[in-house]
């Protein structure tokens, strides 16, 4: 069946759009809500071009790599009492091992998060 009264619109952005889709123009506004950027415009040109819009926290990426410094930090200091005494201690191997696994956790959300943007 075709329709012949069909409704189409320029949206503010320029965008044609079929003005009976309400549920299209209202995903439309709450990703740009979600997205932080100040103007509308903007969020329709990064659409386009980047065709992703990430807003992430830079508090837990800055956390992520402190725990990844703390770490090599210890792994050097390791290596430098190994270096000078030729002993190693086991507390040490699983006082990196439980760090790694702190580190892990937080890299594993994130691939998680990042892979889910494909879809």
């Amino acid at each position: 069946m075709i329709q012949r009264n069909l409704k189409f619109h320029i949206d503010e952005c320029g965008i044609i759009c079929y003005s009976g889709n309400r549920e299209y123009r209202k995903n439309k506004k709450k990703k740009f809500q979600n997205s932080g950027m100040d103007t509308l415009r903007g969020f329709v040109r990064a659409m386009i071009f980047e065709g992703y819009i990430v807003q992430m926290d830079e508090n837990e990426i800055h956390a992520i790599y402190q725990l990844a410094a703390s770490i090599a930090n210890s792994i050097n200091q390791i290596a430098v009492r190994v270096n000078r005494t030729n002993n190693i201690y086991e507390r040490d191997i699983e006082d990196i091992k439980f760090r790694l696994n702190l580190l892990w956790q937080p890299l594993n959300f994130l691939k998680t998060k990042i892979l889910q943007l494909k879809h």
